[in-house]
């Protein structure tokens, strides 16, 4: 049985993508909202670009995988 654990943790984002506070500018900044995202981890394809809880999962559907855990820190999918 093939399972994936990836970590969640708050991110700054705007317009849908992830605000790098080291290079934002002030509007940026203003326009950005915390959301909780899934940390990319390169042994779990479905985590690149810190997608939202949501679309991970969605992703992870897709590739036969199902949630067996949810925590606010972490995600636990099973094939």
């Amino acid at each position: 049985m093939a399972v994936h654990v990836v970590y969640v943790r708050p991110m700054q984002v705007a317009n849908n993508q992830i605000v790098d506070k080291s290079d934002a500018t002030i509007s940026q900044m203003t326009q950005a909202s915390m959301e909780i995202r899934v940390i990319p981890d390169g042994d779990v394809a479905s985590s690149a670009n810190s997608p939202s809880i949501k679309d991970y999962l969605v992703a992870e559907d897709a590739a036969g995988f199902a949630l067996a855990h949810m925590d606010n820190t972490m995600i636990v999918t099973k094939q």
